[in-house]
């Protein structure tokens, strides 16, 4: 009974992220100059204003990874987007969710 309940929970957060837009294309407007910029860009450039205090953290390798992420335009809805159409199954696109979240994908 709870493993249906988790499930079908599970499905429909899967079907909500499937159907969520690509977030990188989103844009925000800076408040003060009014400038355009997407979600991406305003992402990297704030990368860029933590690299000095993660190198003394020595935690560049999280902030490269987090960039690398933006760069390719993949993000959890687009991984799911892949997954569903590569599989054709909506259970299969939750588990491997669920695997990709226990850190196992």
């Amino acid at each position: 009974m709870f493993e249906q309940s988790l499930l079908s929970a599970l499905a429909g957060a899967a079907l909500a992220t499937l159907a969520a837009i690509t977030f990188y294309k989103l844009q925000v407007v800076g408040l003060i100059a009014g400038a355009r910029k997407t979600i991406a860009e305003d992402i990297l450039q704030t990368l860029d204003l933590l690299a000095p205090h993660a190198a003394v953290l020595k935690s560049e390798d999280a902030l490269e990874e987090i960039r690398s992420m933006v760069r390719s335009g993949i993000n959890d809805a687009t991984w799911l987007r892949q997954i569903q159409e590569g599989e054709h199954s909506l259970n299969e696109a939750v588990r491997q969710q669920c695997l990709q979240w226990r850190g196992r994908a």
